[in-house]
């Protein structure tokens, strides 16, 4: 299994379920971790890599990190959906703040 550095906005895109990348960059840290190139974002949103993920980084499951996740929700949705600038704003504030706590980048291990 080989290992390689991602952006936490990277690993949190899977292993949340949120968008918080780029679309290409969403396949290529899936399709590190599958160990093999990705066509459809079924296959890239598959519950099997974010359990994975999960597993490998526990400090995701844990109580702070969802409400941190909730607070975050709460946020969006009260924010006027045509308002796309200042969902982006949130989202960006937010992703400082984990970065803050977990750092910009996690070192993510192929499964296979």
């Amino acid at each position: 299994m080989s290992t390689k550095m991602f952006p936490l906005n990277d690993v949190l895109t899977i292993a949340t379920g949120r968008i918080l990348t780029g679309l290409s960059e969403t396949y290529e840290i899936a399709s590190f971790i599958a160990g093999e190139r990705l066509t459809s974002l079924w296959e890239v949103f598959c519950k099997e890599y974010k359990s994975y993920l999960l597993d490998k980084f526990p400090q995701f499951t844990t109580p702070n990190f969802a409400i941190a996740l909730a607070k975050l929700d709460r946020t969006i949705k009260e924010v006027d959906k045509n308002n796309k600038e200042k969902q982006e704003e949130i989202w960006r504030v937010w992703l400082k703040e984990q970065t803050g706590i977990y750092g910009e980048t996690l070192e993510v291990q192929s499964m296979y």
